[in-house]
């Protein structure tokens, strides 16, 4: 699944591309085929139109992506094994991030810092798996990154899925590894799921 949501949003970024040339002379035009094809809403109908009135900037965009990518892959194998002999070490920390977390959310002191699972999340990074799939995702989801960031909410959207540009700057603040905070991707998770599902479906997922 995995290769396959990247596959999707290289493809995503190369359509961009391939169809400034087509639709690059009528704003009104690009916006009437684009709200006709997607399920996006009227301001990702304009980045899209911005977009293919740029093809410099969905180059750009597309091999930042694709770098990011190879890195990622790159750093699998050694990742592997450092993960493989690190096992019993990072179960350790990971226990004792959940544990520090659990005691945060039962009795939080006024001046603790703040962020929900913080320390299981820092535990996590002590996998180089982890953390270079975590980094792979924070550079395909830079600001800067308009066409992957793109890509990502379009191709959600295609799966049912209410998403916005700002639950992209959610999940970069989850899996940061220096202070990350799982509660507002959660919030916005949930909403997500009841604009696209109903409350019922959120009333399922915490039953």
């Amino acid at each position: 699944m995995r290769w396959q949501g990247t596959a999707l949003l290289l493809v995503t970024a190369a359509v961009l591309t391939s169809a400034t040339t087509a639709l690059a002379s009528s704003r009104s035009v690009e916006e009437e085929v684009v709200s006709t094809v997607l399920p996006v809403t009227p301001s990702q109908v304009q980045e899209i139109g911005t977009l293919l009135r740029a093809p410099g900037t969905v180059a750009v965009d597309v091999v930042d992506t694709t770098n990011a990518m190879i890195d990622t892959v790159a750093a699998v194998p050694l990742g592997l094994l450092h993960d493989v002999v690190t096992t019993p070490v990072r179960h350790w920390y990971i226990l004792h991030g959940l544990l520090a977390d659990t005691v945060e959310i039962v009795s939080r002191p006024p001046s603790a810092p703040h962020g929900l699972f913080r320390h299981t999340v820092k535990a996590l990074h002590y996998s180089q798996i982890f953390s270079a799939a975590a980094t792979a995702i924070r550079r395909v989801t830079e600001p800067t990154n308009r066409t992957g960031r793109l890509a990502i909410v379009l191709t959600a959207r295609a799966y049912g899925l209410a998403a916005q540009d700002g639950h992209l700057e959610t999940l970069r603040r989850a899996i940061d590894r220096e202070d990350p905070d799982v509660g507002p991707l959660l919030v916005a998770v949930l909403e997500m799921v009841a604009k696209s599902y109903g409350r019922d479906a959120v009333r399922v997922i915490l039953r």
